[in-house]
């Protein structure tokens, strides 16, 4: 019982004594088992990795013979020594197994071996004795060496469907008598095309570069065939505003024909730095760079009389024309965040947003002008060629807040990842103008849908 329970003992002991036991593992730390499947793939590290190459190798033994060492390695070398190896039980001739040598066995001396040729994780304790061979950024092996990830491309093209709403959107405004009402333009449906290009390195930290350009063009038309009750009227104090019923039709010739349009369009240049990361597997990307920005609105009304005869008038031409335009053009920084989660079966959901503040001018111009030619009863001739222009300069801030959200779908082809998002999306701009006004705010709401890849 005694010799039972003190074998038992001992085998604990020799247990906690070998190698594993005091952490010389055989593995070093290895890569990540899989890229980021999702959002932008990012086969990088958490750290620098090392794998040792194959150790050199060593001279094989002879059939049948075996080296045992016992204990932790240490930092001293480690060699053959006579007299240190069983004898096979088959052994036919020679000196007998006490006598047997190193020479004799025909072993060759094993290679030195010590902690500065192990990877760090199979080293053991005693590593503050040799910090420099224990740190994974001291003095390796030669044939120990980094294994990193790889760095990847991305580029991605956008088209986003948008409503635009001014501050001010006025088309023309009517006046019955006793009560004015204004008429504002259709929505306008903006489209606009985004391109990104970017690369991003296996340490997480990249950059890229993304052009925007959006146009958008409405119309509306009305004709006044009234010659004293109805009064048409563009949204601009005198003497910028055009009317109706012109001198023509209030002498009952002809029809007013009004025709107003107006025009937004935006060209949007950003140059970031990136930097992408993950928690658990939710793909997150910062951004930070600059913007410069060129937002145009304009707003164009005309109203043309065909003229006619009337007694004691002629009308050959009857036109008045007015054209607004507000002008903006700015530099300043732009941040953004995206955040991409995956659900099932190569689908996620991802959300992104942008704030940028934009330091730069605004010039809003109005222009009107006149033509009439007519002939009285007496035969004299009125020709009118009038014109009347402002221009004002102003320096300001604009800021802008965008936001997306919605759903994305993507696979890998090998190092490729392909995707796909539809979502949602708002904009905001603050002290732009509108087409009719030098101040005003405008906003944009509507979707997108983005095709994009990851290499």
């Amino acid at each position: 019982m005694r010799r039972a329970f003190a074998y038992f003992i001992g085998v604990i002991v020799l247990g906690m004594s070998a190698s594993a036991a005091v952490a010389q593992y055989p593995y070093p730390y290895a890569p990540m088992p899989y890229p980021q499947p999702y959002g932008y793939p990012a086969p990088m590290m958490a750290r620098p990795m090392y794998m040792p190459m194959p150790a050199p190798a060593m001279y094989p033994a002879p059939p049948m013979q075996k080296v045992f060492v016992y204990g932790a390695l240490t930092n001293d070398a480690t060699s053959a020594q006579p007299n240190a190896f069983p004898v096979p039980p088959h052994w036919d001739g020679g000196p007998q197994p006490g006598a047997v040598r190193q020479v004799q066995a025909d072993i060759a001396t094993l290679p030195v071996v010590s902690k500065k040729e192990l990877p760090p994780e199979a080293r053991g304790p005693g590593c503050s004795d040799f910090p420099d061979s224990c740190s994974p950024n001291g003095n390796q092996p030669r044939w120990d060496r980094p294994i990193r990830g790889h760095g990847h491309f991305i580029a991605e093209s956008a088209t986003s469907f948008l409503v635009s709403f001014p501050t001010s959107r006025i088309a023309y405004n009517t006046t019955i008598p006793g009560n004015t009402s204004p008429t504002d333009f259709p929505q306008a449906l903006c489209v606009s095309e985004r391109a990104t290009i970017g690369y991003v390195f296996h340490t997480g930290w990249g950059f890229r570069g993304s052009f925007t350009y959006l146009n958008s063009v409405v119309t509306q038309a009305v004709d006044n065939t009234v010659g004293s009750g109805n009064i048409v009227t563009t949204p601009f104090m005198q003497p910028f505003s055009i009317f109706s019923p012109s001198p023509a039709l209030a002498a009952g010739i002809g029809v007013d024909n009004f025709d107003f349009k107006q025009r937004i369009q935006m060209q949007v240049a950003d140059v970031e730095l990136l930097k992408e990361t993950h928690f658990l597997d939710t793909t997150f990307l910062f951004s930070f760079g600059a913007r410069h920005a060129r937002v145009l609105q304009s707003y164009t009304a005309s109203r043309n009389n065909p003229g006619g005869s009337a007694p004691g008038l002629n009308v050959f031409l009857d036109h008045q024309d007015v054209d607004s335009s507000s002008y903006f053009q700015g530099w300043g920084p732009t941040f953004s965040m995206e955040v991409v989660h995956p659900i099932v079966a190569g689908f996620s959901v991802y959300a992104n947003s942008r704030g940028s503040v934009l330091f730069g001018t605004d010039r809003f111009v109005l222009n009107r002008g006149q033509q009439t030619r007519t002939v009285n009863g007496g035969g004299v001739a009125t020709f009118t060629d009038a014109s009347n222009t402002t221009t004002n300069f102003d320096s300001r801030v604009d800021t802008s807040l965008e936001g997306e959200i919605g759903l994305q779908f993507g696979c890998r082809i090998r190092r490729t990842y392909v995707y796909s998002r539809v979502g949602g999306v708002f904009q905001r701009w603050w002290d732009v103008g509108t087409p009719t006004t030098a101040n005003g705010n405008v906003h944009f709401v509507g979707g997108a849908a983005r095709v994009g890849i990851s290499y």
